[in-house]
C-alpha cells in the first residue's frame, strides 16, 4: 500500500535506519569496532539517500509511505530484541516463523479487504503470481527465516548490521528491474555500506589466534 509513495531506489533505505542495526536499543551491547563500523555504513546509506548531497537532509519531506517504513523499522528493531527473551527460545525457529506468519496475515486481512472494496483487482496472470511466489519463498520465509537464526546466533547488535546491505541490494534491484540509473553516489554509498560491514563483523579473535600460532 505504501510503495506508491516512494522513490523506488529509496524503498529498502528507510527500513535499514532502524535501533537494532548498531546496537541503538537498550540492552543491545555493542563494541567500538561494531559502532564505527555501523556509523560508517549509516553514512553510506544517508549518501544514497540524500542523492551524494548533504544539503538535501534540509530539504527531504516525508509522505505517507516514509511513516509507514519509519514504524515499521521500530516494530522490526523491537521484535529483534525480544526474539532472543528466554520464553521465546523454547520455540524453534520455524514455530515461531510460522507463528509470526499467522498473526501477520490475520493483521493484514482487514486492510486486504479494505482495498478489495475499493476496487483493487486480485492477481489473475502467472507472471503476477509468479511475483508472488518470489516475495513469499525469497523475501519472506528464506529471508526471515535466516534473519532469525541470525538474531539467536549472533544477538541483533551484529545480526541488525547486516540490514545495512538492504540498500546495496534495493539500489541494485531498482538498476536492474526497474530502469534506475546507476549514479557515482549510489556507487560511493555501496562502498561505505560494505566497508562499514566488513569492520564491524571482521572476526578479529581468530585473526589474533591465526598469527598467535604463526
Amino acid at each position: 500500500m505504501d510503495l506508491g509513495h516512494q522513490r523506488h531506489a529509496d524503498l529498502h533505505d528507510l527500513a535499514c535506519h532502524h535501533p537494532a542495526a548498531g546496537g541503538r536499543v537498550p540492552g543491545a551491547a555493542i563494541g567500538l569496532r561494531e559502532g564505527v563500523g555501523s556509523l560508517i555504513a549509516f553514512v553510506g546509506i544517508a549518501t544514497i539517500v540524500l542523492r551524494g548531497d548533504p544539503l538535501a537532509l534540509f530539504s527531504l519531506d516525508f509522505n505517507v509511505g516514509d511513516l509507514l517504513f519509519v514504524a515499521a523499522a521500530i516494530a522490526w528493531a523491537t521484535y529483534s530484541i525480544i526474539y532472543r527473551a528466554p520464553y521465546l527460545q523454547k520455540l524453534s525457529n520455524a514455530s515461531l516463523l510460522g507463528l509470526l506468519a499467522s498473526v501477520g496475515a490475520l493483521l493484514l486481512l482487514p486492510v486486504a479487504m479494505l482495498e478489495w472494496l475499493n476496487g483493487a483487482a486480485i492477481p489473475s496472470t502467472g507472471s503476477a503470481w509468479g511475483g508472488i511466489a518470489g516475495i513469499v519463498v525469497f523475501a519472506s520465509l528464506l529471508a526471515f527465516s535466516s534473519f532469525q537464526f541470525g538474531l539467536r546466533q549472533l544477538g541483533p547488535s551484529l545480526t541488525g548490521v547486516f540490514m545495512y546491505l538492504m540498500p546495496p541490494y534495493g539500489v541494485l534491484l531498482a538498476v536492474v528491474f526497474l530502469g534506475e540509473r546507476l549514479q557515482p553516489f549510489h556507487i560511493a554509498g555501496i562502498a561505505l555500506v560494505m566497508a562499514g560491514i566488513v569492520l564491524a563483523t571482521f572476526p578479529v579473535a581468530w585473526l589474533r589466534e591465526r598469527l598467535r600460532r604463526a
